[in-house]
């Protein structure tokens, strides 16, 4: 039985005796010195992000270091003073003295850790960090060194030097912290380093395998400390061999029975190896769709996860890259034996990279801004996900891609589990890809189709004949208003007969220039008519291109020849903005419209902004309001309005055609416009009714937009991708990637140092327009200098018109070489202060960088040394207790 009044006198009595030495204090600042230059390093400002991941990546060596620091003199200077004897023939057993010891040395360093806490502060005064985060990386700080507090202390048992004892604990620390460098490749000894363990406490995650592992080092550590304590009862002679090789068996006996332990957790998934996701938007938490999809995976057909990632990545996919790895090990956790993962650090010219381009990883060129440089670097950031039957190629994760939700999707996919299948209708649009005859050359497939493979079997669908019933569970209609007026009725009445649909059309079309627009004819089936050949009559489109009949079957009004406009974008986008026209329409909660994404439907719940360009409007029909229900999912913001073919269009110069008008009459509204619509009967029943979806924009997912959304280009977060497969989701009756596709988490920079760098890279921009007004003023003057001489010229009577000419040409060729060099002056100029400009932006922004990394490296010592006086004046004061008065000084 122990006893606590005990293990609290060993307790009181090493604790004092450490924080009674000034070598302990110093120990503890150069701790928490060493921990704020890692955490705040240049790469840290690189990355802007408010974590201690800087930190944490060092800070198993920073271990070697305080551990053997605090426990070197554990047991050796009882054993160097002789005051060992006198401890163990005290009222008290040999686990009771280890106990007080291992608890008074963990509260040391759990005390130089609490001093680091002042890396928060700095966090929390610039930044909005993740506090669940830094709550999860600072338990897993503790529990890393309380393990290795254990070793450091069983070093000190083997001598009676405190020197030697601080080589041999930081040789015996090392042993845990790096074996998982010696077999990189081994599982079970990767798994068996700390820096392994630690990984998801770094990422916002305390798992019950980590902290088992943790305490497993520490129970065995310790347990080999009471072998070695416990000697001193052991027999002399052949006896005490014996004992020696019995306890060493039982040492190996533990280990091994720890160690089986461990691996049966971390093997069994989510039976035992339970974990808290602290993150505020518990980013590394898998969703339930991920894991029932990981449980059907059938043991015959594994799963092997292969991701290749540059180790240092432009600032822009630092965030990507470690959530890409941290949900790779939660995919390794949950999956057993049915998922294997293994991660690669890609270096260029490396035997990675070329095992990275066999697989079909390339490296994406990236640019990035630091220091004020443009810099250009290959990156790697590719996953390959492949099983015995088929294998997918993720080449690179852009930034606008959910990243759980790409790769749950592509498992299901080589899992061969079954999946639903799109029929895609074959319109002028080409959706499909095919020969274009009036080019003459082949049109890949759009993208958002790839897409749709990823998640869907994709057929093709001719609306030359009836539209089979059953095949399809939705099918797609992209610009219906193509079709024929024969196809057009056979898909009309797929349509009416219930079957789920979702039309997208436009009324005029960005991604052709207009070709496919409804108030365009249909393209001559044979081609342009070229080498004297006759153009071939097409067919005329149905309805005149309005697809009235389709519309009236839907129960809405959609004007084929009328765009909406909105003023939002100037606002949210104002860059962006500056580059396109008004038609160009952002569906966003911020235009001031709360029910732009329809709070009603899952498929906008989540959404954060939509661009639609050169879209239409949609209105509901009075007479199917009794049979049909209409959710509007998109509305425009208030500040909207609409134009007519004539007002938004004008012909194209010099081939013919049609244009964009660049300043049409704009005529505000103040309403709000509907662009897409959910439509469902009210008493829908077998073989007839309506479930459809109506989006006026096609061109929200082609090509173009499809790579603004998935590359956040301009800055742009949109969610175009992620509303139409939200559509598709919820027609095809499987709802399971909607919520998946909500997941996102947000980046926790560095607010301050942003806020900060945008206001002097403003304060900067304005004095560049200053600077450009200065300059172009000076060579308007110039070329009125030049202006008026000529003037003078033409108004002197004296002069011959064959005299005028020659000195107007004189003083236009002097003006013009004084122009010349005007201009370079100028531009020399402008350039000059452009880039001290710059420079000094740059100075400003590391001055802000130089206080953060100056507080940071200051604040920390400043507590132990309050705490070294505090102990200092406690000693003298009781020491001026405890002599006579009639012997102090002044008594």
């Amino acid at each position: 039985m122990l006893r606590s009044h005990v293990i609290l006198a060993v307790f009181k009595r090493n604790l004092m005796s450490y924080f009674s030495s000034v070598l302990g204090y110093l120990f503890i600042v150069v701790f928490v010195v060493a921990g704020a230059i890692f955490a705040f390093d240049a790469q840290f400002f690189t990355n802007n992000q408010a974590n201690l991941d800087r930190l944490s990546i060092e800070f198993p060596l920073l271990l070697l270091f305080i551990i053997p620091a605090i426990t070197m003199s554990t047991w050796a200077d009882e054993k160097k003073l002789g005051t060992d004897e006198l401890l163990f023939t005290l009222p008290a057993s040999d686990v009771e003295i280890l106990l007080g010891k291992y608890l008074s040395v963990l509260t040391v360093y759990a005390v130089a850790l609490l001093f680091s806490i002042t890396h928060l502060f700095v966090l929390g005064y610039y930044a909005d960090p993740d506090w669940g985060l830094l709550f999860a990386t600072f338990v897993g700080y503790f529990v890393a060194g309380a393990a290795l507090v254990s070793a450091g202390m069983f070093a000190s048992v083997l001598t009676s030097s405190p020197t030697v004892a601080f080589v041999l604990g930081a040789v015996i620390c090392s042993i845990p912290v790096g074996i998982g460098q010696v077999a990189p490749n081994n599982e079970l000894i990767r798994d068996l380093s700390v820096t392994e363990q630690f990984r998801d406490f770094g990422l916002g995650m305390i798992p019950l395998s980590s902290l088992l592992y943790f305490g497993s080092l520490t129970v065995l550590m310790l347990y080999l400390n009471i072998i070695m304590i416990s000697k001193r009862h052991w027999s002399s002679g052949r006896r005490g061999s014996d004992m020696g090789i019995q306890f060493s068996v039982r040492a190996a006996a533990l280990a091994v029975t720890l160690i089986s332990l461990n691996v049966v957790v971390a093997k069994s998934g989510e039976v035992f190896d339970l974990r808290w996701d602290l993150t505020a938007e518990n980013i590394y938490t898998l969703s339930d769709t991920t894991e029932e999809m990981v449980d059907k995976i059938d043991e015959d057909n594994a799963i092997t996860i292969q991701a290749f990632m540059s180790p240092d990545v432009p600032r822009e996919l630092v965030v990507y890259r470690k959530r890409l790895a941290g949900l790779l090990r939660q995919y390794d956790r949950i999956g057993g034996r049915h998922v294997e993962v293994r991660l690669v650090n890609v270096q260029e010219f490396s035997e990675e990279a070329d095992e990275a381009r066999l697989a079909g990883i390339q490296p994406r060129r990236i640019q990035s801004e630091q220091g004020g440089r443009f810099t250009t670097q290959d990156v790697y950031l590719g996953v390959v996900i492949s099983s015995p039957f088929d294998e997918v190629v993720i080449p690179f994760f852009e930034r606008g891609v959910s990243i759980e939700y790409e790769l749950t999707r592509s498992i299901r996919t080589v899992a061969r589990q079954e999946r639903k299948t799109i029929g895609v209708l074959q319109t002028d649009a080409k959706v499909n890809g095919g020969f274009d005859m009036s080019s003459f050359r082949s049109t890949p497939e759009w993208q958002i189709k790839n897409e749709l493979k990823k998640q869907y079997i994709v057929e093709q669908v001719a609306p030359d004949a009836p539209i089979e019933e059953g095949k399809y569970d939705v099918l797609l209609a992209i610009m219906p208003s193509s079709l024929t007026q024969p196809q057009m009725q056979n898909l009309v009445a797929y349509v009416s007969r219930g079957n789920p649909v979702l039309v997208m059309d436009d009324p005029m079309t960005w991604y052709d220039g207009g070709q496919t627009a409804p108030r365009q004819p249909k393209p001559s089936p044979g081609g342009g008519g070229m080498f004297n050949q006759q153009r071939q009559q097409a067919p005329p489109k149905a309805d005149g291109g309005s697809a009235k009949s389709l519309m009236d079957a839907l129960g809405i009004d959609w004007r084929h020849d009328q765009v909406v406009w909105d003023q939002t974008g100037q606002s949210l986008h104002p860059v962006f903005a500056e580059l396109v026209p008004e038609e160009f329409v952002f569906i966003s909660p911020k235009s001031g419209n709360q029910f732009a994404f329809s709070p009603k439907s899952e498929i906008t719940s989540g959404l954060q902004e939509i661009l639609l360009v050169l879209g239409g409007s949609l209105a509901t029909l009075k007479s199917r309001e009794d049979d049909l229900k209409f959710q509007p999912l998109l509305r425009t913001g208030k500040k909207s309005g609409r134009l007519n073919w004539d007002e938004f269009t004008q012909p194209s110069f010099p081939f013919g055609g049609i244009g964009i008008n660049p300043d049409p009459v704009r005529v505000l509204d103040e309403d709000f416009y509907t662009v897409a619509i959910q439509i469902t009967s009210k008493d829908k029943k077998e073989n007839e009714g309506i479930d459809a979806i109506f989006i006026a924009d096609v061109d929200m997912i082609s090509n173009q937009l499809f790579r603004i959304t998935q590359g956040k280009e301009y800055d742009l977060q949109l969610d175009n991708v992620k509303f139409l497969l939200n559509c598709v989701d919820v027609l095809a009756g499987d709802d399971s990637y909607v919520e998946l596709r909500k997941k996102r988490a947000v980046h926790r920079t560095l607010t301050e140092v942003q806020e900060r760098t945008d206001e002097f890279r403003e304060k900067r921009q304005e004095a560049d327009e200053a600077a450009k007004k200065e300059a172009d003023k000076e060579l308007d003057q110039r070329k009125k200098s030049l202006a008026k001489k000529v003037e003078e010229i033409e108004k002197n009577e004296n002069l011959t018109p064959q005299d005028k000419a020659q000195q107007i040409e004189i003083a236009r060729r002097e003006e013009q070489r004084k122009l010349d060099v005007a201009k370079a002056i100028i531009e020399r100029k402008k350039e000059q202060t452009e880039r001290q400009n710059k420079d000094r932006e740059q100075q400003q922004i590391r001055a802000v960088e130089e206080d953060i990394r100056i507080y940071a490296t200051i604040l920390p010592p400043i507590l132990p040394f309050l705490l070294g006086v505090f102990v200092l004046l406690a000693r003298l004061n009781a020491e001026r207790r405890e002599i006579e008065p009639s012997r102090r000084v002044g008594g």
